[in-house]
């Protein structure tokens, strides 16, 4: 509530860590007690800890790779407004975990208040052999990985490419690999859900990403905490907001989903083997 406030009535640009963490605090409280379960109580049962730290490094990884180096530096699309070197310490040490995992805790939210309202089943239904499967996904990380490539390609080779446009890559490699990663693991991918509409997930996802993306931007509006510099379509906007924002958003949003989702598997498959020997 403070970072809210100090946001909207002070103009508090070093709002949005504490508001992530606080935010991620409530959600997972409202989860648990809707759920009986929630993130930070999956990772603090049954031994779970250990996967915490493992999670915190490589989500903090992807997240460095994408916002600094590319968004900052490389694309010089937003900028993260008189931010000093501690200042993104703090950033990538609590603010993009609170975010990834409060982002989840909105999508379980949204999902457990649809449940026994939305059907379930897949409105659009294909049977897919399981060695194109295969491919696909190898393909994925394939994708996923040149995503990450790219923007730093054409920024060294100076090719004139519209690099606006192509930092939508890494942006989709943040959902790609985690998701085929998971599949090749034998656990349940999340993009084939969405694929074959699974109208419970498609309006939860919908809902999520409005949520999250408005709930955001609006109170950066006040707060300033970073700013848009050269973003695709940027005359065409809402609230002053580029509407490539929102639409950005939603890579971003279903990353999350599917890199809880690789963790939780994960977790999984080491109980099993530890289970088994």
């Amino acid at each position: 509530m403070y970072a809210i406030l100090s946001a909207i009535f002070f103009g508090n640009n070093r709002f949005y860590t504490l508001f992530a963490l606080g935010a991620y605090l409530v959600l997972d409280f409202i989860d648990y007690k809707i759920n009986k379960t929630s993130v930070m109580a999956f990772f603090l049962s049954r031994n779970h800890w250990y996967a915490l730290p493992a999670f915190l490094v490589v989500s903090t990884v992807g997240c460095f790779v994408v916002d600094f180096l590319l968004g900052v530096n490389t694309a010089k699309m937003w900028r993260w407004r008189d931010y000093t070197a501690l200042d993104f310490i703090v950033m990538f040490t609590f603010m993009n975990i609170s975010y990834i995992l409060g982002m989840y805790e909105i999508f379980r939210i949204v999902h457990s208040f649809f449940k026994g309202k939305v059907t379930e089943k897949h409105l659009i239904r294909f049977r897919t052999p399981h060695g194109v499967k295969l491919s696909v996904a190898i393909l994925a990380i394939v994708v996923g990985l040149a995503g990450f490539v790219a923007p730093f390609w054409i920024s060294l080779s100076k090719s004139g490419l519209p690099i606006e446009f192509v930092m939508l890559m890494p942006f989709v490699g943040l959902v790609l690999i985690p998701d085929a990663v998971t599949f090749l693991l034998h656990g349940k991918p999340f993009i084939p859900e969405i694929i074959r509409m699974n109208l419970l997930l498609v309006l939860t996802l919908f809902f999520t990403i409005s949520v999250a993306s408005l709930g955001t931007e609006v109170l950066n509006l006040f707060g300033r905490e970073w700013e848009y510099l050269r973003m695709p379509f940027s005359n065409l906007t809402m609230l002053g907001i580029p509407m490539t924002v929102f639409i950005g958003w939603a890579p971003l949003v279903v990353s999350t989903i599917c890199m809880v989702t690789l963790a939780k598997h994960l977790t999984y498959i080491y109980d099993l083997r530890r289970k088994m020997s």
